[in-house]
């Protein structure tokens, strides 16, 4: 099995907005998971309709957002610990 560049498992993110009394859940990736092998170099494109959650899955996996489940690993190390 080869060893794991980057692995997301089960990521989600979901904001809460509003205030106490009209407080909203927008839910902005649901179980997320991907994988890219360490060693050959590849080119990986998040794609999909505006509003889907790319940015959002940028910024969790270089720390800038906290995912509210999952798990992301990078190089094995869990990084959202």
């Amino acid at each position: 099995m080869a060893e794991k560049l980057l692995e997301l498992k089960n990521v989600s993110k979901v904001f809460r907005i509003g205030g106490m009394l009209s407080r909203k859940k927008i839910l902005a990736t649901d179980n997320v998971s991907l994988s890219i092998d360490a060693g050959e170099p590849v080119i990986l494109s998040i794609v999909g309709e505006s509003g889907c959650g790319k940015t959002t899955i940028g910024k969790m996996i270089v720390g800038l957002l906290t995912p509210s489940s999952g798990q992301i690993f990078y190089n094995g190390s869990d990084i959202t610990a």
